[in-house]
């Protein structure tokens, strides 16, 4: 089943970007560029710090999180496929979703929850 995209707002034709800026970097400045702007496409970041504030990039532990969070709806959308589409095993999904329930609990196979590994 195809995606639905949601519509955006049209700008008006004075807001539209049509215009490219482009400019040349060494490659320690690229990687310092790279470095700072994290997971941000580069010309919203240049156009970010051009014009508003910089974003704020993400901490190493939060994008971890969100990464597994990312691999278990991933995990989640393939269980609601084989459900729609019929051809799958009532006990393994079962199982699949007991695993998918556990880890965004945050809870581990013996129990522990993983704030209790940090202690």
């Amino acid at each position: 089943m195809p995606r639905r995209k949601i519509p955006r707002e049209k700008k008006e034709p004075r807001e539209r970007r049509t215009h490219c800026v482009s400019s040349r970097l060494s490659p320690s400045e690229l990687a310092t560029l790279d470095e700072r702007r994290g997971n941000i496409p580069r010309g919203e970041y240049v156009r970010t710090c051009t014009f508003g504030t910089p974003p704020v990039p993400i901490p190493q532990p939060n994008a971890d999180k969100y990464a597994e969070l990312s691999r278990a709806a991933g995990n989640l959308n393939q269980i609601a496929r084989k459900l729609n589409q019929g051809a799958f095993d009532i006990e393994a999904t079962i199982d699949e979703l007991a695993v998918f329930r556990m880890k965004l609990l945050g809870v581990t196979w013996d129990g522990d929850s993983d704030e209790s590994e940090d202690k």
